[in-house]
């Protein structure tokens, strides 16, 4: 599929690629994550279009976009049909009409990412701005070519013979090979290359590109089944072999490149959600007081979340049977109509039912108080989970759920007390944290986006060393916010005991004095249904007993 085949060209143009200036592969961070955050700032990005010709080549352009579509594809299912939900437009275009002239980009399509304050996803509409000296307005001409929409520009066989007589009369510009520098920055005044060529001798080339990205484009949504935003960066040599010949198609895959380029965001260093506690509690009078604790409701992608469970009976006649713990995420999309669409999905779900020390005997009597710190293992991909976004056709949310099921004595009889507390919390994207993504790969033919089933890259390379010696919140604090980027975990627990996903049935033997705590989980499935995406205002924390 992804077999270029023989080309005329294929001795001509090698080495054809598009390189951004970024220290992640591919990808642009950005800071802020919040509506309340955006402002008239802008988001540089800039590069080189690289290639290396075997032979003198002359060309009409060499243009550039930066493409960010928006696609739905899902069946929608009601009591009476089953319909499917399909949708692909662009709400996001940049182009390059020639960066032999010039490298400033041009905007030609923005669709904010603020979303209406009434609820409503209503786009903000096109927008044409663009960096001062743009050579033109007319982009690239080469199609979209995003998940099956490209639309690669034809020749047909009148336009050749044309071509042929306008590039005998037109006027032929030799360039010499260049290195990170536009070839012709001031030679044609932006508008007036029409009738111009330009004869690229044999070597190498790396033509800068550059643009204002605004700081409110929409991030990229790789990982939802329903929903998705996508960037690609297509390049193109729009090539003749010279005036005596016939045309090269211009649609030979050797003159066209297609670069997956994520836009993502993290979290400001002064974002309040870092230190903000979440904490859920309660008194049953007669019978216990517990208390269920995050310390911060910013929790990066591929790290741990702190969770602190504290339970005070008050009497001697209680038990634990197990701890669940499952992260949901609610997604929210909306079509071009305005019709919403929100579903829910579980990230996982994890139990524990062996407490080594923590409790009393093999039944699990909570004779005192009982303490557990420990450390909830988050998936590392984008694939498993999708960051907390708020764009206007996307908007996810997480919440944690702990279900404590304990049981109390009533004389003989042991009767079953439920507890169930709700936690907010904010799944958002950090360097300093490995994580992965999807591998993107195109088919050169037609510029379609595939996804790799099961295989992913790594977005931020190795993980950042930290000194043991500093492991303290503050400690992290101040070691992260000095390069203006948040912390990736906040808190270390000399009882931490981590619950992670192990296969189901496998048993921890008791521990012995001085060892670790013991953790048994497992996964399991959970039956789950549509709701709406939820508000952030509170924790919520539900009591059943018998």
């Amino acid at each position: 599929m992804f077999s270029m085949g023989k080309s005329q060209s294929n001795d001509i143009v090698s080495g054809f690629d598009i390189r951004v200036n970024s220290p992640y592969k591919d990808l642009i961070l950005v800071q802020g994550n919040n509506v309340l955050e955006f402002h008239d700032g802008v988001i540089p990005l800039s590069g080189t279009v690289d290639f290396e010709l075997a032979k003198d080549l002359i060309v009409k352009k060499v243009d550039l976009s930066l493409i960010g579509v928006y696609k739905l594809e899902f069946i929608q299912k009601s009591s009476s049909n089953v319909a499917v939900v399909k949708e692909r437009r662009v709400i996001f275009q940049c182009n390059w009409s020639n960066l032999l002239l010039s490298q400033n980009g041009e905007i030609e399509v923005h669709e904010s990412s603020r979303t209406n304050p009434h609820g409503s996803g209503g786009g903000s509409g096109t927008t044409s701005t663009g960096s001062s000296g743009s050579s033109g307005s007319n982009g690239s001409s080469f199609g979209v070519g995003v998940n099956g929409s490209s639309t690669p520009s034809m020749i047909s066989l009148g336009n050749r013979f044309k071509l042929k007589r306008t590039l005998s009369s037109s006027k032929i510009i030799p360039i010499a090979p260049t290195c990170n520098e536009t070839p012709l920055p001031e030679y044609i005044k932006p508008g007036s290359s029409s009738h111009h060529y330009f004869n690229l001798q044999a070597g190498k080339y790396s033509l800068p590109f550059s643009a204002m990205l605004p700081n409110d484009i929409p991030e990229t949504v790789e990982g939802l089944q329903s929903g998705s935003v996508l960037y690609t960066l297509q390049a193109r040599l729009d090539a003749h072999n010279n005036g005596n010949s016939t045309t090269i198609d211009t649609n030979d895959p050797r003159f066209r490149k297609y670069k997956y380029l994520r836009i993502l965001r993290t979290l400001s260093s002064n974002d309040m959600s870092i230190d903000e506690e979440v904490k859920v509690g309660k008194t049953l009078p007669g019978k216990l007081q517990y208390e269920i604790c995050v310390p911060s409701k910013a929790i990066p992608i591929g790290s741990q979340i702190p969770l602190s469970i504290k339970i005070f009976p008050f009497s001697k006649h209680f038990k634990i049977v197990k701890i669940s713990i499952v992260l949901f995420q609610y997604y929210l999309i909306r079509d071009a109509n305005e019709q919403v669409y929100d579903n829910e999905s579980v990230v996982f779900k994890k139990k524990m039912v062996q407490f080594g020390d923590l409790v009393s005997s093999p039944e699990n009597r909570l004779l005192t108080e009982f303490i557990l710190d420990s450390r909830v293992a988050l998936p590392d991909h984008l694939r498993k989970v999708t960051q907390d976004c708020d764009i206007q056709h996307i908007q996810v949310r997480h919440k944690l759920q702990v279900h404590l099921q304990l049981q109390r004595q009533d004389g003989t009889e042991w009767r079953n007390l439920e507890i169930k507390a709700t936690i907010p919390i904010i799944m958002y994207i950090s360097p300093l944290v490995p994580m992965r993504g999807r591998l993107v790969l195109y088919d050169q033919l037609n510029g379609n986006i595939h996804f790799r089933s099961g295989e992913l890259v790594d977005l931020f390379g190795p993980p950042v060393p930290q000194d043991s010696s500093n492991t303290t919140a503050a400690g992290m604090l101040h070691q992260y916010y000095d390069d203006g980027i948040p912390p990736p975990t906040y808190e270390e627990h000399n009882r931490d005991v981590p619950i992670v996903a192990v296969p189901a049935g496998t048993m921890s033997p008791p521990p012995t004095a001085g060892e670790p705590n013991p953790v048994t989980t497992g996964l399991d499935t959970l039956q789950h249904h549509a709701s709406s995406v939820p508000s952030y205002e509170q924790a919520t924390t539900d009591a059943q007993a018998e």
